[in-house]
C-alpha cells in the first residue's frame, strides 16, 4: 500500500492536477509517507533553543508550493515552486542555531526518521485495501469525460 500511495501522489495526482478543467485532486488511503522529528527536549532545553524555532526553521527549508499555470498558446504548464527536502539525512544536517560560533545541526538535538502517517480510515474496494483518487473540476468545467491525452 506505501508504494500503491506513494505513485497516486507522485505520478497520476501531478498529471491529473495539470489537466484543463481539474481544480484540485486529493488522494486518501494506503500508508502516506510522514518524516518524523522526534526532539530531545532536554537537549534543547540545555541549548536554550525553544521547539518552535525547531518548525520555524524547517518550514522556512522545505518548501513546494503551487504557483499557478502558465498558458502558451494552446498549451498550459503546472508551476511548482520546489525547495524541498530529498532525504532524511538532509534534514538532519538543517543548522537550527549556533552555539560558540559552532552549527548546532538538528540531528544534534532530534531523531529524524521515515515512517508513515497515522491512519484516519481504512480505503476499501471489493473488500481489499485500497488508494483513492478524487478528482474535483473547475466551477466552469465540462464533466463529460475526454478520454486519454484530450486535455
Amino acid at each position: 500500500m506505501k508504494y500503491l500511495r506513494r505513485f497516486a501522489d507522485e505520478e497520476i495526482k501531478k498529471e491529473l492536477e495539470s489537466a484543463l478543467g481539474v481544480a484540485a485532486v486529493k488522494i486518501s488511503g494506503g500508508l502516506e509517507d510522514e518524516i518524523q522529528v522526534l526532539v530531545d527536549q532536554g537537549k534543547l532545553a540545555k541549548l536554550n533553543i525553544p521547539e518552535e524555532e525547531i518548525v520555524r526553521i524547517l518550514g522556512a527549508e522545505n518548501v513546494n508550493l503551487s504557483g499557478g499555470r502558465l498558458e502558451e498558446g494552446t498549451r498550459q504548464f503546472l508551476v511548482r515552486t520546489l525547495n524541498q527536502f530529498q532525504s532524511v539525512k538532509e534534514i538532519q544536517e538543517v543548522i537550527i542555531s549556533t552555539t560558540g560560533g559552532k552549527p548546532v545541526y538538528l540531528k544534534d538535538v532530534a531523531l529524524v526518521r521515515q515512517g508513515f502517517k497515522e491512519r484516519q480510515a481504512i480505503i476499501r474496494f471489493e473488500g481489499k485495501e485500497a488508494v483513492e483518487i478524487a478528482v474535483y473540476k473547475e466551477g466552469d468545467a465540462n464533466t463529460r469525460f475526454r478520454g486519454p491525452g484530450n486535455r
